[in-house]
């Protein structure tokens, strides 16, 4: 009885990762959002992340992260009740970050990879944005009621050194054979990527951990309200950027993209905010899996969509195809991080 209600467990948990990847082959990519939930508590940390696959036209198959863990993989912010205290990250996140930039560096580049360099540059990937966030956060560590303001004003100063010209610049094809040229936007979105997170954390501790957290807390749909608010909010903004000002771009990670980004994953945590409208169960049993082991589920997502593109033509592949390969990542993914929940393990690299 005892393995049967095991295998049980990981079997919902297969199901439930699968029916999300179904409903993401069809365009939909808000259920991918289900790990964005913040849990919310007078020391509670951010743990969101929002990892999918995205099949193209031709049924390839790549890795797609919206947000990037930049939240809740490696700056995990408490908010304890003596509001003197500032935003508290882990000191040996930009280490770990780096490591694994170097080698996700070493492994693509020993393997051949095909790795498009108009997304960060030749060298740089994600890992090293994520480093250099933690380090500049690090560094000016400022209170949480402050990191909007100064979010704020580096987003600003950002789009207006894009308006003048770097944007032509960064979304030029010639790279000049020195480290910084080859590298123009991973280096640049860092400003994008860091005026972003701090803005976040502003919003974070706006909604959930406001001067007085029983008060903020003690009614729900006040919370909600507000949420929905924000998210109106910063669609109306991320239209206005993009029709007047310059068209959204993750490649710069400008202005425009950075409210598009905080519009959408704001709307994803309003509609799962509805939930408490509905009787049952609050999380399933594959959040809490996945919760436990964040940023390890991320990196075996990230070797198996490694494994598929390097096995097999998937430009060429056809839908069909496509969507059996996602069953297929699904049920190891699943079952990988099933087991973990399972036997109770948890890594972490720092």
């Amino acid at each position: 009885m005892y393995l049967k209600n095991s295998f049980l467990k990981v079997i919902k948990l297969v199901s439930q990762f699968q029916l999300i990847l179904l409903q993401l082959s069809k365009g939909d990519l808000t259920l991918a959002s289900s790990f964005l939930a913040p849990s919310v508590g007078r020391q509670t940390r951010s743990r969101s992340a929002q990892d999918g696959l995205e099949t193209s036209a031709q049924g390839s198959v790549t890795l797609l992260t919206t947000t990037h863990l930049v939240e809740a993989l490696v700056f995990p912010v408490s908010f304890p009740d003596d509001s003197s205290c500032f935003c508290q990250r882990s000191p040996g996140a930009p280490r770990s970050l780096i490591i694994l930039g170097f080698a996700r560096l070493i492994s693509t580049s020993s393997v051949n990879y095909q790795v498009h360099v108009g997304e960060y540059g030749v060298h740089w990937n994600f890992f090293f944005t994520l480093a250099a966030v933690a380090i500049l956060t690090f560094i000016i560590n400022v209170h949480p009621n402050y990191c909007g303001i100064l979010g704020s004003l580096i987003l600003i100063g950002y789009q207006a050194l894009l308006l003048c010209g770097l944007n032509k610049f960064i979304m030029s094809e010639e790279r000049k054979p020195d480290i910084f040229s080859q590298n123009k936007e991973g280096i640049f979105s860092i400003f994008g990527y860091w005026g972003m997170y701090l803005v976040g954390v502003r919003i974070g501790s706006y909604l959930f951990f406001g001067g007085n957290a029983d008060a903020t807390l003690k009614t729900k749909k006040w919370a909600a309200t507000r949420v929905w608010a924000l998210c109106l909010f910063f669609w109306l903004i991320t239209l206005l950027l993009d029709w007047y000002v310059e068209a959204v771009s993750r490649r710069m990670c400008n202005l425009a993209y950075v409210t598009f980004t905080l519009a959408a994953n704001l709307q994803v945590l309003a509609i799962l905010m509805l939930s408490h409208y509905v009787s049952g169960c609050k999380s399933s049993a594959l959040e809490e899996a996945f919760n436990r082991n964040l940023l390890t589920s991320f990196l075996l997502a990230n070797v198996l969509t490694g494994l598929v593109n390097l096995s097999i033509d998937t430009l060429s592949a056809s839908s069909i195809f496509a969507v059996a390969i996602l069953f297929a990542y699904a049920f190891v993914l699943s079952l990988s991080v099933g087991f973990a929940d399972f036997f109770g393990i948890k890594l972490k690299f720092w």
